[in-house]
């Protein structure tokens, strides 16, 4: 498989979004990984932070936020023909 973009849609999943980029970093070589948060009140945005040394891009939607524009503008983001959609509390376990 070539390069892989992967989207993941988040809100307050502070408690499983490390999990779920750990997941893919481990599955991937090299993965585009695109953050689109919905006005996150929690630490899950912290959390995504400790993965910087990896390629991850973050977007807030402000209020403009439905599950259909996350994805829509995840996939407008992103770099790579071969696309995962993710959610923020699944992993990745094969």
């Amino acid at each position: 498989m070539g390069k892989i973009s992967v989207i993941i849609r988040n809100r307050n999943e502070e408690a499983y979004i490390g999990m779920a980029i750990q997941s893919v970093i481990e599955k991937f070589k090299d993965p585009e990984i695109i953050i689109i948060d919905n006005q996150s009140t929690d630490e899950s945005m912290k959390v995504v932070s400790l993965f910087d040394r990896h390629n991850i891009t973050k977007y807030s939607l402000n209020g403009n936020y439905t599950p259909g524009k996350a994805l829509n503008f995840g996939v407008e983001k992103a770099s790579n023909d071969t696309i995962l959609i993710l959610s923020a509390h699944s992993q990745i376990t094969t």
